[in-house]
């Protein structure tokens, strides 16, 4: 594998990191709203 491959890889592995953080935030925030909300 070329340097640019292993650049590239590591790259898409953080975006999958961030893009699994950011669901679980959203899940999170939806949920406390929702809790809010009924009270």
């Amino acid at each position: 594998m070329g340097i640019l491959t292993k650049e590239i890889l590591k790259i898409d592995n953080l975006n999958k990191k961030f893009i699994e953080l950011d669901k679980e935030c959203c899940d999170y925030l939806l949920n406390n709203f929702s809790e809010i909300k009924k009270t």
